[in-house]
């Protein structure tokens, strides 16, 4: 179930994140059945959307977008609330990661 949730938050990206009901509705289970699921691998929904975001963050700052679109690609209030996340996924602002792999 995880892989399919993450394909399918993949495949929205960049652009507006689908909610835990859309996901679970597009995979024909019902929300409860959906967290169930995924307890069950040891995830969660949360946790899976981070993933696929920080996983397309990094592709993304290897391109020439700027942080700020970046930002916006992934469906960020502003980039300040990026940079918190992206820290906290990586260890590193967007800026230093960015320029570590150029």
């Amino acid at each position: 179930m995880s892989a399919k949730v993450i394909e399918l938050v993949r495949s929205r990206l960049p652009g507006n994140l689908p909610s835990g009901d859309e996901v679970a509705e597009e995979l024909c289970v019902t929300r409860r059945t959906l967290t169930r699921k995924l307890s069950e691998e040891g995830t969660n929904f949360k946790s899976l959307v981070e993933t696929a975001r920080c996983d397309l963050a990094k592709r993304l700052l290897l391109g020439t977008d700027s942080i700020a679109q970046v930002a916006f690609l992934l469906d960020f209030a502003d980039q300040a609330a990026f940079s918190v996340a992206f820290k906290r996924w990586t260890g590193a602002t967007p800026a230093v990661f960015r320029k570590s792999k150029l």
